[in-house]
């Protein structure tokens, strides 16, 4: 669980760093026309995500907080496993 949740951790800060560094970078007039979530310049020119204005930090930082919680999930359904096991 250990790992996940180091893994988790590590992919959510890189992607929330990246999505700060693309929302703080100088917006155009067709970024904002085109109601994007940063410059288009900083987004990969090879993805869909370039599209919508998007950079990898925004795929990365939620793979990494569903990762967070699926870790939190399965420390809780461990700890009712033994808790249940103690009252047989």
């Amino acid at each position: 669980m250990t790992k996940w949740l180091m893994t988790g951790t590590a992919l959510l800060v890189a992607g929330l760093l990246k999505i700060w560094q693309h929302t703080n970078a100088p917006m155009t007039l067709e970024d904002y026309l085109a109601f994007r979530c940063g410059s288009a310049s900083g987004a990969a020119g090879d993805s869909f995500l370039t599209f919508a204005g998007h950079c990898w930090g925004c795929p990365v930082a939620a793979i990494g907080a569903a990762m967070i919680a699926y870790t939190a999930v399965m420390v809780m359904a461990s700890s009712r496993r033994k808790m249940l096991a103690v009252r047989r």
